[in-house]
């Protein structure tokens, strides 16, 4: 079977190896995990600090704020950011679409036009 697990930033990659190994002892024998082979396994979490003293998220909350509040979560798959902070360059993932359900590539994916349109209106 396989897995596609996205860890919490506030769970070391080593400690989710650890969690996998210990799932696998308890199951007994023939159970084992590994990475796919087309999958480069993290070994660091690449965080930007949402401290106010970082200047590219104090920014950001200035810019934004003035659209609606700022709402910080954990969104694992929604923009590139991922890859780009993995190559050592700090970035912020967003999204403008607020009060939306988050249907990304499901049946029936929407978002309402006046959402879209207020989206458009934080860029300019």
């Amino acid at each position: 079977a396989g897995f596609d697990v996205r860890i919490s930033p506030g769970l070391a990659p080593e400690a989710m190896a650890a969690l996998l190994d210990r799932w696998c002892a308890e199951a007994g024998g023939g159970c084992a995990w590994r990475h796919a082979e087309w999958v480069t396994p993290l070994t660091a979490h690449h965080l930007v600090s949402r401290d106010s003293r970082n200047p590219w998220w104090r920014l950001f909350v200035e810019a934004v704020e003035t659209h609606g509040p700022v709402s910080p979560e954990v969104f694992p798959a929604g923009t590139d950011s991922c890859f780009v902070r993995r190559a050592g360059v700090p970035a912020i993932g967003f999204s403008p679409l607020r009060r939306t359900p988050v249907l990304l590539h499901d049946h029936d994916e929407f978002v309402a036009r006046g959402v879209l349109l207020a989206g458009v209106r934080v860029y300019e």
